[in-house]
């Protein structure tokens, strides 16, 4: 089954590597379909794909800047988020409310402020696509690029130039993809 292929190279990953990485990248790959974006819940795994507005379309823009993901501080982030998930006494971010951030020091703040807001950000931006309303979906993905940025830290200045010139060049949004330290952007056009 494809979920059971991507929960199994999601443990090569992290047996062949040491990355603690999570499953966003192996299910898209496996359930990923053309003219479609996928909703899917990295705790229970339940998906859904949401077509694509016909006006929009994606560019992945390399930064030129390679990475090994176990060669970043991306296990670091992960730790620290587990930390604050601890902090808070939370299994999973999307138990988190923003009222529980109060009194956290300030790395575990932003890295659980980034999660928290995330998540409301991919349930809003399914929504802006199923409405087909491409300017909140954009502003959506820069905002989430400068949470990525700002909060969990993991963007990198080639990805932030990436992104401001994407933003000046008419894209209406754009974010850092994956784990971040180098690697690609996601341009919505």
């Amino acid at each position: 089954e494809p979920l059971q292929l991507a929960l199994a190279c999601q443990r090569a990953e992290l047996r062949a590597v040491g990355v603690p990485c999570g499953i966003l990248d192996q299910a898209a790959c496996v359930l990923g379909r053309e003219g479609s974006a996928i909703l899917l819940d990295c705790h229970t795994l339940e998906h859904r794909l949401i077509s694509m507005p016909p006006a929009a379309g994606w560019l992945i823009v390399d930064s030129g800047v390679g990475r090994s993901l176990e060669n970043t501080a991306y296990g670091e982030r992960r730790s620290q988020l587990e930390h604050a998930m601890q902090l808070v006494g939370a299994e999973r971010s999307t138990e988190v409310d923003r009222s529980a951030l109060d009194g956290l020091d300030d790395v575990s703040y932003r890295r659980l402020r980034h999660v928290v807001t995330e998540n409301e950000r991919v349930r809003e931006f399914a929504i802006a696509l199923e409405q087909s309303d491409l300017a909140a979906a954009g502003r959506l993905l820069s905002e989430s690029h400068a949470s990525l940025r700002d909060d969990y830290e993991v963007s990198i200045p080639e990805l932030d130039l990436l992104v401001e010139l994407a933003g000046a060049a008419g894209a209406r949004g754009a974010r850092l993809l994956g784990g971040g330290f180098g690697g690609s952007a996601l341009v919505l056009v």
